[in-house]
Protein backbone atom coordinates (compact mmCIF):
# COMPACT_ATOMS: atom_id res chain seq x y z
CA UNK A 1 0.00 0.00 0.00
CA UNK A 2 1.29 3.26 -0.68
CA UNK A 3 0.10 7.09 -1.18
CA UNK A 4 -1.97 8.23 -4.06
CA UNK A 5 -2.42 4.23 -4.35
CA UNK A 6 -6.46 3.58 -6.23
CA UNK A 7 -8.29 1.19 -3.68
CA UNK A 8 -11.24 -0.58 -5.91
CA UNK A 9 -11.12 1.94 -8.15
CA UNK A 10 -12.79 3.86 -5.91
CA UNK A 11 -10.93 5.04 -2.74
CA UNK A 12 -7.44 7.23 -3.11
CA UNK A 13 -5.05 6.76 0.22
CA UNK A 14 -3.90 9.62 0.99
CA UNK A 15 -2.00 9.35 4.02
CA UNK A 16 -1.10 6.51 6.01
CA UNK A 17 -2.48 7.18 10.20
CA UNK A 18 -2.25 3.98 11.80
CA UNK A 19 -0.44 0.31 10.88
CA UNK A 20 0.75 -2.82 12.29
CA UNK A 21 1.11 -6.32 11.16
CA UNK A 22 -2.44 -7.11 10.51
CA UNK A 23 -3.03 -3.60 8.62
CA UNK A 24 -3.24 -0.30 7.85
CA UNK A 25 -4.99 3.02 8.83
CA UNK A 26 -5.32 4.94 5.97
CA UNK A 27 -6.76 8.90 5.15
CA UNK A 28 -8.57 8.36 1.66
CA UNK A 29 -10.40 10.14 -0.77
CA UNK A 30 -13.94 8.68 -1.93
CA UNK A 31 -14.03 9.67 -5.65
CA UNK A 32 -17.22 8.49 -6.38
CA UNK A 33 -18.98 10.91 -3.69
CA UNK A 34 -16.09 13.14 -3.15
CA UNK A 35 -15.63 12.79 0.69
CA UNK A 36 -13.03 12.33 2.95
CA UNK A 37 -12.91 8.82 4.74
CA UNK A 38 -11.04 6.60 6.81
CA UNK A 39 -9.96 3.50 4.90
CA UNK A 40 -8.52 0.18 7.16
CA UNK A 41 -6.53 -2.47 5.01
CA UNK A 42 -6.34 -5.82 6.59
CA UNK A 43 -4.17 -8.63 4.03
CA UNK A 44 -5.38 -11.87 3.48
CA UNK A 45 -3.67 -14.85 4.18
CA UNK A 46 -3.10 -16.91 0.75
CA UNK A 47 -4.71 -19.99 2.50
CA UNK A 48 -7.69 -17.86 3.81
CA UNK A 49 -10.46 -18.45 0.91
CA UNK A 50 -13.46 -16.89 0.79
CA UNK A 51 -15.32 -17.66 4.61
CA UNK A 52 -14.14 -15.39 6.31
CA UNK A 53 -14.12 -12.25 3.45
CA UNK A 54 -18.34 -13.60 3.53
CA UNK A 55 -18.38 -13.24 7.30
CA UNK A 56 -16.82 -10.00 6.97
CA UNK A 57 -19.06 -8.75 4.88
CA UNK A 58 -22.48 -9.84 6.58
CA UNK A 59 -21.30 -8.65 9.78
CA UNK A 60 -19.94 -4.96 8.21
CA UNK A 61 -23.74 -4.91 6.52
CA UNK A 62 -25.32 -5.13 9.63
CA UNK A 63 -22.74 -3.12 11.22
CA UNK A 64 -23.73 -0.21 8.89
CA UNK A 65 -27.34 -0.58 9.75
CA UNK A 66 -26.85 1.11 13.11
CA UNK A 67 -27.68 4.68 13.46
CA UNK A 68 -26.27 5.20 17.25
CA UNK A 69 -23.66 8.45 17.99
CA UNK A 70 -21.18 5.79 20.06
CA UNK A 71 -20.99 3.61 16.99
CA UNK A 72 -18.89 4.64 14.27
CA UNK A 73 -20.59 5.36 10.71
CA UNK A 74 -19.39 2.38 8.26
CA UNK A 75 -19.75 3.39 4.60
CA UNK A 76 -18.26 0.49 2.73
CA UNK A 77 -16.28 -2.89 2.66
CA UNK A 78 -15.19 -5.20 -0.27
CA UNK A 79 -11.85 -6.81 -1.30
CA UNK A 80 -9.28 -5.88 -3.88
CA UNK A 81 -6.78 -8.48 -4.61
CA UNK A 82 -5.35 -9.96 -1.33
CA UNK A 83 -6.47 -7.18 0.56
CA UNK A 84 -9.96 -6.48 2.47
CA UNK A 85 -10.31 -2.78 3.33
CA UNK A 86 -13.37 -1.12 5.40
CA UNK A 87 -14.46 2.45 5.02
CA UNK A 88 -15.53 4.57 7.84
CA UNK A 89 -15.74 7.81 8.72
CA UNK A 90 -12.86 9.77 9.78
CA UNK A 91 -12.86 10.41 13.50
CA UNK A 92 -10.65 13.03 15.21
CA UNK A 93 -8.66 10.74 17.64
CA UNK A 94 -7.13 9.65 19.59
CA UNK A 95 -7.73 6.37 20.53
CA UNK A 96 -8.77 6.07 24.72
CA UNK A 97 -5.50 3.65 24.45
CA UNK A 98 -3.73 6.56 23.83
CA UNK A 99 -5.35 8.90 26.31
CA UNK A 100 -4.37 7.02 29.06
CA UNK A 101 -1.40 6.06 27.70
CA UNK A 102 -0.44 9.99 27.94
CA UNK A 103 -2.48 10.97 30.78
CA UNK A 104 -2.65 8.12 33.30
CA UNK A 105 -5.62 6.62 35.08
CA UNK A 106 -8.53 8.98 34.48
CA UNK A 107 -10.60 10.63 36.80
CA UNK A 108 -13.60 9.52 38.14
CA UNK A 109 -16.24 11.58 35.96
CA UNK A 110 -14.22 10.97 32.68
CA UNK A 111 -14.30 7.43 32.90
CA UNK A 112 -17.75 6.70 33.68
CA UNK A 113 -18.72 8.74 30.76
CA UNK A 114 -16.51 6.85 28.52
CA UNK A 115 -17.81 3.89 29.72
CA UNK A 116 -21.14 4.76 29.79
CA UNK A 117 -20.83 5.85 26.04
CA UNK A 118 -19.33 2.19 25.48
CA UNK A 119 -21.82 0.13 26.76
CA UNK A 120 -24.55 2.52 24.93
CA UNK A 121 -23.18 1.74 21.85
CA UNK A 122 -22.64 -1.73 22.65
CA UNK A 123 -26.32 -2.17 23.68
CA UNK A 124 -27.44 -1.00 20.64
CA UNK A 125 -25.34 -3.44 18.44
CA UNK A 126 -26.58 -6.40 20.85
CA UNK A 127 -29.97 -5.41 20.11
CA UNK A 128 -29.32 -5.96 15.95
CA UNK A 129 -27.95 -9.10 16.79
CA UNK A 130 -23.94 -8.09 16.26
CA UNK A 131 -20.81 -8.56 18.74
CA UNK A 132 -18.29 -7.06 18.43
CA UNK A 133 -15.52 -9.35 19.56
CA UNK A 134 -12.65 -7.27 20.22
CA UNK A 135 -13.97 -4.03 22.60
CA UNK A 136 -10.22 -2.44 24.10
CA UNK A 137 -8.61 1.10 24.85
CA UNK A 138 -7.46 0.93 21.24
CA UNK A 139 -11.18 0.44 19.70
CA UNK A 140 -12.78 3.14 21.51
CA UNK A 141 -11.88 7.05 19.87
CA UNK A 142 -12.47 10.59 20.83
CA UNK A 143 -14.76 12.42 17.97
CA UNK A 144 -16.84 15.63 18.71
CA UNK A 145 -16.32 15.17 22.15
CA UNK A 146 -17.58 11.79 23.06
CA UNK A 147 -16.22 8.56 22.25
CA UNK A 148 -17.18 5.80 19.26
CA UNK A 149 -16.48 2.42 19.10
CA UNK A 150 -14.79 1.06 15.95
CA UNK A 151 -13.74 -1.91 14.36
CA UNK A 152 -17.48 -4.01 14.08
CA UNK A 153 -16.20 -6.95 11.58
CA UNK A 154 -13.13 -7.04 12.01
CA UNK A 155 -12.72 -9.98 14.02
CA UNK A 156 -14.48 -11.52 11.51
CA UNK A 157 -12.42 -10.75 8.49
CA UNK A 158 -9.33 -12.09 10.25
CA UNK A 159 -10.75 -15.37 11.60
CA UNK A 160 -8.96 -17.75 9.67
CA UNK A 161 -6.36 -16.39 8.33
CA UNK A 162 -3.75 -18.50 10.41
CA UNK A 163 -3.32 -16.08 13.17
CA UNK A 164 -2.94 -17.72 16.96
CA UNK A 165 -1.91 -16.24 20.35
CA UNK A 166 0.64 -18.54 20.19
CA UNK A 167 2.79 -16.86 17.61
CA UNK A 168 5.76 -14.47 18.21
CA UNK A 169 3.88 -11.35 16.07
CA UNK A 170 0.62 -11.32 17.91
CA UNK A 171 -0.21 -8.14 20.11
CA UNK A 172 -0.60 -8.56 23.41
CA UNK A 173 -3.71 -6.21 23.36
CA UNK A 174 -6.49 -8.48 22.51
CA UNK A 175 -5.61 -11.28 24.43
CA UNK A 176 -5.41 -8.50 27.62
CA UNK A 177 -9.61 -8.15 27.04
CA UNK A 178 -10.71 -10.92 25.59
CA UNK A 179 -13.06 -13.11 27.63
CA UNK A 180 -12.66 -16.64 29.27
CA UNK A 181 -14.82 -18.11 26.37
CA UNK A 182 -13.18 -16.34 23.90
CA UNK A 183 -9.51 -18.23 25.11
CA UNK A 184 -11.03 -21.35 25.64
CA UNK A 185 -12.38 -20.91 21.84
CA UNK A 186 -16.21 -21.30 22.77
CA UNK A 187 -19.21 -19.54 20.83
CA UNK A 188 -19.69 -16.25 22.12
CA UNK A 189 -22.58 -13.54 22.17
CA UNK A 190 -22.99 -10.61 23.79
CA UNK A 191 -21.90 -10.84 27.43
CA UNK A 192 -18.56 -11.49 25.88
CA UNK A 193 -18.05 -7.86 24.86
CA UNK A 194 -19.34 -7.27 28.28
CA UNK A 195 -16.55 -8.92 29.94
CA UNK A 196 -13.95 -7.20 27.65
CA UNK A 197 -15.71 -4.07 28.47
CA UNK A 198 -15.11 -4.67 32.54
CA UNK A 199 -11.45 -4.63 31.28
CA UNK A 200 -11.46 -1.65 29.39
CA UNK A 201 -12.98 0.33 32.57
CA UNK A 202 -10.24 -1.51 34.30
CA UNK A 203 -7.89 -0.01 31.99
CA UNK A 204 -9.52 3.22 32.15
CA UNK A 205 -9.06 3.69 36.00
CA UNK A 206 -5.94 1.94 37.01
CA UNK A 207 -3.85 2.44 33.79
CA UNK A 208 -3.52 -1.48 32.82
CA UNK A 209 -5.92 -4.11 32.57
CA UNK A 210 -6.95 -6.98 34.83
CA UNK A 211 -4.36 -9.58 33.94
CA UNK A 212 -0.84 -7.60 32.77
CA UNK A 213 1.52 -10.60 31.31
CA UNK A 214 4.30 -10.68 28.87
CA UNK A 215 3.04 -12.85 26.43
CA UNK A 216 -0.69 -13.43 25.03
CA UNK A 217 -0.95 -16.60 26.00
CA UNK A 218 -0.02 -16.27 29.92
CA UNK A 219 -2.89 -13.41 29.39
CA UNK A 220 -5.52 -15.70 28.14
CA UNK A 221 -4.92 -18.73 30.64
CA UNK A 222 -5.12 -15.78 33.30
CA UNK A 223 -8.60 -15.14 32.02
CA UNK A 224 -9.44 -18.65 32.42
CA UNK A 225 -8.34 -19.69 35.62
CA UNK A 226 -7.10 -16.55 38.07
CA UNK A 227 -9.83 -14.17 39.76
CA UNK A 228 -9.56 -10.55 38.93
CA UNK A 229 -8.37 -7.82 41.13
CA UNK A 230 -10.73 -5.93 42.50
CA UNK A 231 -10.98 -2.24 41.34
CA UNK A 232 -10.46 -0.96 44.65
CA UNK A 233 -7.46 -2.61 45.36
CA UNK A 234 -5.93 -0.57 42.80
CA UNK A 235 -7.39 2.36 43.41
CA UNK A 236 -9.11 2.83 46.83
CA UNK A 237 -10.79 6.36 45.83
CA UNK A 238 -13.14 4.39 43.57
CA UNK A 239 -16.76 4.22 44.59
CA UNK A 240 -17.44 0.73 46.11
CA UNK A 241 -20.84 0.33 43.63
CA UNK A 242 -18.40 0.98 40.72
CA UNK A 243 -16.24 -1.38 42.33
CA UNK A 244 -18.83 -4.26 42.49
CA UNK A 245 -19.91 -3.64 39.32
CA UNK A 246 -17.00 -4.53 37.72
CA UNK A 247 -16.69 -7.62 39.58
CA UNK A 248 -19.88 -8.94 38.04
CA UNK A 249 -18.94 -8.05 34.46
CA UNK A 250 -15.85 -9.98 34.65
CA UNK A 251 -17.79 -13.04 36.14
CA UNK A 252 -15.98 -16.24 34.44
CA UNK A 253 -19.40 -17.27 33.78
CA UNK A 254 -21.30 -15.48 31.23
CA UNK A 255 -24.78 -15.56 32.66
CA UNK A 256 -23.34 -13.81 35.75
CA UNK A 257 -22.96 -10.96 34.38
CA UNK A 258 -25.11 -7.85 33.27
CA UNK A 259 -25.96 -6.76 29.83
CA UNK A 260 -24.43 -3.29 28.19
CA UNK A 261 -27.89 -1.72 28.85
CA UNK A 262 -28.02 -2.54 32.16
CA UNK A 263 -24.11 -1.18 32.90
CA UNK A 264 -24.83 1.66 30.39
CA UNK A 265 -27.41 2.53 33.46
CA UNK A 266 -25.26 1.55 35.92
CA UNK A 267 -22.33 3.83 35.32
CA UNK A 268 -25.23 7.00 34.49
CA UNK A 269 -26.81 6.52 37.85
CA UNK A 270 -22.61 6.75 39.13
CA UNK A 271 -22.16 9.65 37.03
CA UNK A 272 -25.05 11.40 38.62
CA UNK A 273 -24.18 10.91 41.99
CA UNK A 274 -26.90 8.52 42.54
CA UNK A 275 -25.33 5.12 44.33
CA UNK A 276 -28.36 4.01 45.52
CA UNK A 277 -30.03 3.36 42.38
CA UNK A 278 -26.92 1.77 40.83
CA UNK A 279 -27.83 -1.70 42.44
CA UNK A 280 -30.90 -2.09 44.75
CA UNK A 281 -29.47 -4.42 47.64
CA UNK A 282 -25.69 -4.57 48.53
CA UNK A 283 -25.67 -8.29 49.28
CA UNK A 284 -22.37 -10.68 48.22
CA UNK A 285 -21.82 -10.74 44.57
CA UNK A 286 -21.74 -14.96 43.36
CA UNK A 287 -18.77 -16.70 45.18
CA UNK A 288 -18.08 -19.24 43.01
CA UNK A 289 -13.91 -19.22 42.98
CA UNK A 290 -11.68 -19.33 39.54
CA UNK A 291 -11.67 -22.73 38.26
CA UNK A 292 -8.22 -23.68 39.01
CA UNK A 293 -6.98 -26.24 36.68
CA UNK A 294 -2.98 -27.34 36.70
CA UNK A 295 -1.29 -25.74 34.18
CA UNK A 296 -0.59 -28.83 32.23
CA UNK A 297 -4.14 -29.47 31.92
CA UNK A 298 -4.94 -25.73 30.72
CA UNK A 299 -1.99 -25.57 28.02
CA UNK A 300 -3.32 -28.78 26.88
CA UNK A 301 -6.90 -26.77 26.12
CA UNK A 302 -5.74 -23.17 25.16
CA UNK A 303 -2.60 -23.94 23.36
CA UNK A 304 -4.50 -26.16 20.74
CA UNK A 305 -7.62 -24.18 20.45
CA UNK A 306 -5.25 -21.33 19.57
CA UNK A 307 -3.02 -23.49 16.95
CA UNK A 308 -6.62 -23.92 15.19
CA UNK A 309 -6.84 -20.05 14.00
CA UNK A 310 -9.53 -19.27 16.20
CA UNK A 311 -11.43 -16.32 15.61
CA UNK A 312 -10.38 -14.15 18.83
CA UNK A 313 -6.72 -13.40 17.01
CA UNK A 314 -7.66 -10.31 15.87
CA UNK A 315 -4.28 -8.63 15.38
CA UNK A 316 -0.90 -9.54 14.60
CA UNK A 317 1.18 -7.01 15.61
CA UNK A 318 4.62 -6.81 15.97
CA UNK A 319 6.74 -6.82 19.57
CA UNK A 320 4.86 -8.59 22.35
CA UNK A 321 6.56 -6.28 25.45
CA UNK A 322 4.81 -3.29 26.47
CA UNK A 323 5.32 -0.30 24.43
CA UNK A 324 3.43 3.49 24.42
CA UNK A 325 1.62 3.74 21.54
CA UNK A 326 2.16 6.38 19.24
CA UNK A 327 -0.37 9.21 18.55
CA UNK A 328 -2.06 9.44 15.10
CA UNK A 329 -4.18 12.16 14.07
CA UNK A 330 -7.74 12.30 12.69
CA UNK A 331 -7.62 8.31 12.64
CA UNK A 332 -11.09 5.89 13.08
CA UNK A 333 -9.00 2.63 14.14
CA UNK A 334 -5.53 2.26 15.56
CA UNK A 335 -4.13 -0.54 14.67
CA UNK A 336 -0.12 0.25 16.69
CA UNK A 337 0.36 -2.25 18.89
CA UNK A 338 -1.34 -2.08 22.38
CA UNK A 339 0.59 -2.44 25.65
CA UNK A 340 0.02 -4.83 28.36
CA UNK A 341 0.00 -1.50 30.51
CA UNK A 342 -1.57 1.23 28.83
CA UNK A 343 -0.16 3.96 32.05
CA UNK A 344 0.99 3.84 35.28
CA UNK A 345 -0.72 1.87 37.82
CA UNK A 346 -1.91 3.39 40.66
CA UNK A 347 -0.17 1.83 43.65
CA UNK A 348 -2.06 -1.12 45.73
CA UNK A 349 -3.19 -0.87 48.63
CA UNK A 350 -4.49 -3.74 51.13
CA UNK A 351 -7.91 -5.43 49.82
CA UNK A 352 -10.89 -3.56 50.20
CA UNK A 353 -13.52 -5.46 52.38
CA UNK A 354 -16.21 -4.15 50.51
CA UNK A 355 -19.01 -6.04 49.67
CA UNK A 356 -20.40 -6.54 46.39
CA UNK A 357 -23.84 -6.29 45.03
CA UNK A 358 -26.00 -7.92 43.47
CA UNK A 359 -28.04 -7.05 40.13
CA UNK A 360 -31.42 -8.72 40.98
CA UNK A 361 -34.18 -6.51 42.69
CA UNK A 362 -34.41 -7.12 46.42
CA UNK A 363 -37.21 -9.00 46.86
CA UNK A 364 -40.94 -7.27 47.54
CA UNK A 365 -41.54 -7.41 51.27
CA UNK A 366 -43.42 -10.21 52.89
CA UNK A 367 -46.48 -9.60 54.66
CA UNK A 368 -46.28 -10.68 58.44
CA UNK A 369 -49.62 -9.39 59.30
CA UNK A 370 -53.34 -9.37 58.23
CA UNK A 371 -54.62 -6.29 56.88
CA UNK A 372 -56.10 -4.07 59.00
CA UNK A 373 -59.89 -4.09 59.28
CA UNK A 374 -62.36 -2.09 57.46
CA UNK A 375 -63.11 0.88 60.16
CA UNK A 376 -66.47 1.18 61.18
CA UNK A 377 -69.48 3.40 59.40
CA UNK A 378 -69.05 5.94 61.52
CA UNK A 379 -65.46 6.26 60.95
CA UNK A 380 -64.61 8.66 57.41
CA UNK A 381 -62.03 6.65 55.96
CA UNK A 382 -59.36 8.89 54.89
CA UNK A 383 -58.62 9.47 50.87
CA UNK A 384 -55.78 7.75 49.53
CA UNK A 385 -53.12 9.21 47.47
CA UNK A 386 -53.90 9.32 43.62
CA UNK A 387 -51.35 6.80 42.28
CA UNK A 388 -48.40 7.87 40.26
CA UNK A 389 -48.97 8.63 36.72
CA UNK A 390 -46.35 6.47 34.68
CA UNK A 391 -43.61 8.22 33.33
CA UNK A 392 -44.20 10.34 30.04
CA UNK A 393 -42.08 13.46 29.06
CA UNK A 394 -45.44 14.30 27.04
CA UNK A 395 -45.62 17.41 25.64
CA UNK A 396 -42.37 18.43 26.52
CA UNK A 397 -41.58 15.34 24.02
CA UNK A 398 -43.57 16.98 21.34
CA UNK A 399 -41.00 20.20 21.71
CA UNK A 400 -37.83 18.45 21.77
CA UNK A 401 -38.96 16.64 18.21
CA UNK A 402 -40.51 19.72 17.00
CA UNK A 403 -37.22 21.40 17.73
CA UNK A 404 -34.97 18.74 16.07
CA UNK A 405 -37.28 18.65 13.16
CA UNK A 406 -36.84 22.68 12.22
CA UNK A 407 -33.14 21.99 11.71
CA UNK A 408 -32.28 23.52 8.49
CA UNK A 409 -29.28 21.52 7.84
CA UNK A 410 -29.99 17.76 6.70
CA UNK A 411 -26.99 16.31 7.84
CA UNK A 412 -27.06 18.05 10.92
CA UNK A 413 -30.99 17.10 12.31
CA UNK A 414 -29.89 13.47 10.75
CA UNK A 415 -27.54 13.11 13.45
CA UNK A 416 -30.04 14.44 15.77
CA UNK A 417 -33.09 12.75 14.87
CA UNK A 418 -30.67 9.67 15.68
CA UNK A 419 -29.24 10.26 18.74
CA UNK A 420 -32.31 11.61 20.10
CA UNK A 421 -34.37 7.91 19.27
CA UNK A 422 -31.64 6.39 20.66
CA UNK A 423 -31.56 7.89 24.14
CA UNK A 424 -35.33 7.34 24.02
CA UNK A 425 -34.75 3.80 23.99
CA UNK A 426 -35.77 2.79 27.54
CA UNK A 427 -35.65 5.43 29.48
CA UNK A 428 -36.98 5.84 32.78
CA UNK A 429 -37.79 8.75 35.53
CA UNK A 430 -34.44 7.44 36.83
CA UNK A 431 -32.48 7.98 33.88
CA UNK A 432 -34.40 10.80 32.06
CA UNK A 433 -32.00 13.60 33.07
CA UNK A 434 -28.82 12.09 32.07
CA UNK A 435 -30.58 10.82 28.67
CA UNK A 436 -31.37 14.76 28.16
CA UNK A 437 -28.27 16.21 29.46
CA UNK A 438 -26.45 13.58 26.57
CA UNK A 439 -28.56 15.21 24.04
CA UNK A 440 -28.17 18.58 24.45
CA UNK A 441 -24.16 17.79 24.49
CA UNK A 442 -24.89 16.03 21.68
CA UNK A 443 -26.49 19.13 20.58
CA UNK A 444 -24.35 21.40 21.75
CA UNK A 445 -21.17 19.17 19.26
CA UNK A 446 -23.40 19.61 16.00
CA UNK A 447 -21.50 22.24 14.02
CA UNK A 448 -24.34 22.42 11.50
CA UNK A 449 -26.85 24.17 13.74
CA UNK A 450 -27.57 27.81 13.77
CA UNK A 451 -27.61 29.62 17.31
CA UNK A 452 -31.63 29.81 16.67
CA UNK A 453 -31.62 26.03 16.32
CA UNK A 454 -29.80 25.12 19.38
CA UNK A 455 -31.18 27.59 21.33
CA UNK A 456 -35.03 26.23 20.68
CA UNK A 457 -33.08 22.69 20.91
CA UNK A 458 -31.77 23.34 24.62
CA UNK A 459 -34.99 25.19 25.47
CA UNK A 460 -37.33 22.50 25.03
CA UNK A 461 -34.53 19.90 26.47
CA UNK A 462 -34.28 22.27 29.61
CA UNK A 463 -38.16 22.43 29.68
CA UNK A 464 -38.72 18.29 29.79
CA UNK A 465 -35.96 18.57 32.49
CA UNK A 466 -38.11 20.57 34.26
CA UNK A 467 -41.14 18.05 34.47
CA UNK A 468 -38.90 15.28 35.74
Amino acid sequence: MHEGMLLDKRYRLDARIGHGAAGEVWRAHDLHLNRVVAVKTVRMGPGSGDVPLARFRREVDAAASLNHPNVVSLHDAGQDDHVAYLVMELLDGPSVAEAVATQGPLPLDRGLAIGESVARGLASAHAAGIVHRDIKPANVVFHDGSVKVVDFGIARLTEGNGETLTQAGFTTGTAAYMSPEQARGDKVDAASDVYSLGCLLVALFTGQPPFPRDLPVAQALAHLTDTPPRLTERRPDLPPELDALVARMLAKEPAERPTASEVADALAHLAAGDRTAVMPAVLTAPTRPARRWPLAVAAAILVPALALGGWWATRSEPGSAPVSPTPSAATSAVVSAEPTAVGTPAPTPSPSATADAVWTPAPAPTRTSAPPARPPATTRPVNPAPAPAPFSLGAAKTAIDNAIGGVSNPGGRRQLERAWGSLQSGMTAANAGSRLDQLAATARNTTQLSRDELNTILGAIASAKGRL
